[in-house]
Protein backbone atom coordinates (compact mmCIF):
# COMPACT_ATOMS: atom_id res chain seq x y z
CA UNK A 1 0.00 0.00 0.00
CA UNK A 2 2.79 2.43 0.80
CA UNK A 3 4.08 2.22 -2.78
CA UNK A 4 0.90 4.05 -3.78
CA UNK A 5 0.49 6.22 -0.69
CA UNK A 6 3.75 7.01 1.11
CA UNK A 7 1.96 7.31 4.46
CA UNK A 8 2.64 5.13 7.47
CA UNK A 9 2.26 1.39 6.82
CA UNK A 10 -0.92 -0.14 8.17
CA UNK A 11 0.31 -3.74 8.25
CA UNK A 12 3.38 -5.82 8.88
CA UNK A 13 4.50 -8.80 6.79
CA UNK A 14 6.19 -11.73 8.43
CA UNK A 15 7.71 -14.82 6.83
CA UNK A 16 6.75 -17.99 8.71
CA UNK A 17 8.28 -20.56 6.39
CA UNK A 18 11.97 -21.12 5.77
CA UNK A 19 11.24 -21.67 2.07
CA UNK A 20 9.30 -18.41 1.64
CA UNK A 21 10.74 -15.21 0.25
CA UNK A 22 9.68 -11.72 1.24
CA UNK A 23 10.42 -8.95 -1.22
CA UNK A 24 10.32 -5.28 -0.40
CA UNK A 25 10.38 -2.17 -2.58
CA UNK A 26 10.32 1.44 -1.46
CA UNK A 27 8.10 4.19 -2.88
CA UNK A 28 10.77 5.81 -5.05
CA UNK A 29 12.06 2.51 -6.49
CA UNK A 30 8.52 1.37 -7.30
CA UNK A 31 7.73 4.61 -9.11
CA UNK A 32 10.96 4.35 -11.09
CA UNK A 33 10.13 0.73 -11.99
CA UNK A 34 6.65 1.48 -13.33
CA UNK A 35 7.86 4.61 -15.15
CA UNK A 36 10.64 2.63 -16.87
CA UNK A 37 8.16 0.25 -18.54
CA UNK A 38 4.67 1.76 -18.84
CA UNK A 39 3.07 -1.52 -19.97
CA UNK A 40 4.35 -3.42 -16.94
CA UNK A 41 3.43 -0.45 -14.77
CA UNK A 42 -0.10 -0.52 -16.15
CA UNK A 43 -0.51 -4.24 -15.39
CA UNK A 44 0.92 -3.88 -11.88
CA UNK A 45 -1.30 -0.92 -11.05
CA UNK A 46 -4.36 -2.64 -12.56
CA UNK A 47 -3.74 -5.72 -10.39
CA UNK A 48 -3.34 -3.53 -7.31
CA UNK A 49 -6.54 -1.63 -8.17
CA UNK A 50 -8.45 -4.92 -8.42
CA UNK A 51 -7.23 -5.97 -4.98
CA UNK A 52 -8.19 -2.61 -3.47
CA UNK A 53 -11.62 -2.68 -5.15
CA UNK A 54 -12.29 -6.18 -3.81
CA UNK A 55 -11.33 -5.05 -0.30
CA UNK A 56 -13.56 -1.97 -0.58
CA UNK A 57 -16.51 -4.10 -1.70
CA UNK A 58 -16.05 -6.46 1.23
CA UNK A 59 -15.76 -3.54 3.66
CA UNK A 60 -18.86 -1.86 2.22
CA UNK A 61 -20.86 -5.10 2.51
CA UNK A 62 -19.74 -5.56 6.11
CA UNK A 63 -20.71 -1.99 6.98
CA UNK A 64 -24.11 -2.40 5.33
CA UNK A 65 -24.78 -5.62 7.24
CA UNK A 66 -23.78 -4.00 10.53
CA UNK A 67 -26.01 -1.00 9.80
CA UNK A 68 -28.95 -3.27 8.98
CA UNK A 69 -28.35 -5.29 12.15
CA UNK A 70 -28.29 -2.11 14.24
CA UNK A 71 -31.43 -0.82 12.53
CA UNK A 72 -33.24 -4.10 13.17
CA UNK A 73 -32.10 -4.06 16.80
CA UNK A 74 -33.47 -0.56 17.40
CA UNK A 75 -36.73 -1.28 15.55
CA UNK A 76 -37.25 -4.38 17.71
CA UNK A 77 -36.95 -2.38 20.94
CA UNK A 78 -40.14 -1.98 22.97
CA UNK A 79 -40.19 1.72 23.76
Amino acid sequence: MSVIDPGKASATARVISSSAQLWSIDYQSFNHFIAADPLIGFHVMKAMARILCRKLRIDNENRLHRANDMRAHFLDQDY
